[in-house]
């Protein structure tokens, strides 16, 4: 329910038990019943998110989401590993929805469409004044893995404006870049940039976007290798 609203009141540590137990958070929202509503951090921390889930996807805080809004949010120290769709801050956020003032830190690895912020950004949905310092890179041992970026993995028919990541992305397959691996449909990235290394073997590299489809970007850059 997009009238239902969430606000942060203090720090939150998900570094301790239970919440690093086992496989460690259970994202809210999945492909059966999503997250619809607004989430505001207040700008309090979240530290410590532990996610030990490598057989699953839409693995991050929130999993899926549709027209919901994040606000405010410091993820901070993220240890998580999933499977498909895999992220900090949100694994798919589709249909208008909005991303300000969010930031995250820490180590994630996942498969295809793993990101430094948010898995998936699809369909008119906003990315405003965030930023990544995430390592991203790919489960050990895998291969032929596809979009992954320092902030976003895929974006699709959506925007991104004052953004940037410092962490770098490692991996082996297409479509990797410093900031996103693809971005698609009419999507526009202005006054953004990326920093880290983007480092692997395979198609499709670049130091802030992997592949641009009929989309644009504007004042943006790049200085990793």
């Amino acid at each position: 329910n997009t009238d239902v609203y969430f606000s942060q009141i203090d720090n939150i540590d998900q570094g301790v038990s239970p919440w690093s137990d086992g496989e460690g958070w259970e994202p809210i929202g999945n492909r059966k019943f999503q997250f619809y509503g607004n989430y505001n951090g207040n700008s309090y921390s979240i530290s410590g998110l532990t996610i030990n889930r490598p057989d699953s996807i839409l693995v991050g805080l929130f999993g899926d989401a549709i027209g919901a809004n994040f606000t405010n949010i410091i993820l901070s120290n993220v240890n998580i590993t999933g499977n498909q769709r895999v992220a900090p801050l949100v694994a798919r956020l589709q249909d208008y929805g909005y991303v300000s003032n969010c930031s995250a830190s820490g180590t994630v690895r996942g498969l295809s469409f793993t990101a430094g912020l948010i898995a998936n950004l699809y369909d008119g949905c906003t990315l405003l004044n965030s930023f990544s310092t995430t390592q991203v890179t790919m489960v050990d041992g895998a291969s032929n893995i596809q979009q992954l970026g320092g902030l976003v993995g895929r974006l699709i028919n959506s925007n991104i404006n004052n953004c940037f990541a410092t962490g770098n992305v490692t991996g082996t397959g297409s479509w990797f870049g410093g900031l996103a691996g693809i971005i698609s449909d009419n999507s526009t990235i202005t006054n953004s940039y990326a920093t880290g290394n983007v480092t692997g073997q395979g198609n499709y590299f670049g130091g802030l976007v992997g592949e641009v489809q009929n989309s644009s970007l504007t004042n943006c850059y790049s200085v990793g290798i």
